[in-house]
């Protein structure tokens, strides 16, 4: 952990771990301001992009554990979904404003892994982005394992087949 709880994160190439880099997308400077400075001073290291075109320029030049993106006026939907498909290690938060949650929850659908609403609580917001970062962490090393059984074993599925349900026991199976 960084400073004040921040989580640290590997990079998967056998370096040492560091704070974890998070993207911060929204078209409201003082909210920005503020968010990123609370974020700073938990022991992240935070970049800000004021809308989506300046995000997807900083997602091809930098390695991001995390982005929060706005619904408010910027097309965060847009950018949750597109972060997805090229980015999958990178995880998409979506902040909204309290009547737009209608909005939040379909860009869950497009892949973001979960949604703030404004105001915003300095706890909710530690807890958030924790979880959101020790999912993407366990869901990276799960995507880079497959891929190395993979190369290991052509062939094998990257996926696991359907478990089939079973209408009834057995005659003669005992039923705990």
């Amino acid at each position: 952990m960084a400073r004040d709880g921040a989580p640290m994160l590997s990079d998967n190439h056998g370096q040492a771990d560091a704070p974890a880099r998070l993207l911060l997308v929204d078209d409201d400077p003082p909210f920005v301001l503020a968010l990123s400075q609370f974020l700073h001073v938990e022991g992240y290291q935070v970049d800000t992009a004021a809308d989506d075109a300046q995000a997807r320029t900083l997602l091809a030049i930098t390695r991001y554990h995390l982005v929060l993106t706005g619904l408010s006026r910027t097309n965060g939907m847009m950018l949750s979904g597109m972060i997805h498909q090229p980015y999958p290690d990178v995880a998409v938060l979506v902040i909204t404003d309290y009547g737009m949650v209608a909005r939040a929850v379909a860009a869950l659908r497009m892949g973001a892994v979960a949604y703030l609403i404004k105001p915003l609580i300095d706890d909710e917001i530690r807890v958030t982005i924790n979880m959101a970062l020790q999912r993407q962490k366990l869901l990276s090393g799960s995507n880079r394992l497959r891929r190395q059984l993979a190369a290991l074993r052509p062939g094998y599925p990257m996926r696991r087949p359907p478990l089939r349900r079973c209408s009834a026991p057995a005659q003669g199976d005992a039923i705990p």
